[in-house]
């Protein structure tokens, strides 16, 4: 897909699972904040996980990931809203728990 974008950074926040049902179909979502590690002025992007449990599952906060995400705008009533909505990780380095001993 033309528009997919990736994002390499350690995972900040996993928001709690939100989920409903719309015309007979359930469906969940949540939102994974990712932060760049390398940059003086690190720069975060927030992905949201359309019925992904199964990829938000992978990962903790701590963890460095690359994060797959497709971008998109919607126009609704003469605005417009971007979203950008997970793919998939890739990469994942698990934290270390813990602390290290000597």
């Amino acid at each position: 897909m033309a528009n997919q974008m990736k994002f390499t950074g350690v995972v900040k926040v996993i928001t709690p699972k939100e989920s409903g049902d719309k015309n007979g179909k359930a469906w969940e979502k949540q939102s994974i904040v990712i932060e760049e590690v390398a940059d003086k002025y690190p720069q975060s992007v927030l992905v949201e996980a359309f019925n992904k449990t199964e990829e938000v599952a992978k990962i903790e906060v701590g963890d460095t990931v690359d994060v797959l995400f497709n971008v998109s705008a919607k126009e609704y009533n003469g605005r417009y809203f971007g979203s950008n909505g997970l793919w998939k990780f890739d990469n994942i380095v698990k934290a270390v728990k813990g602390d290290i001993p000597f």
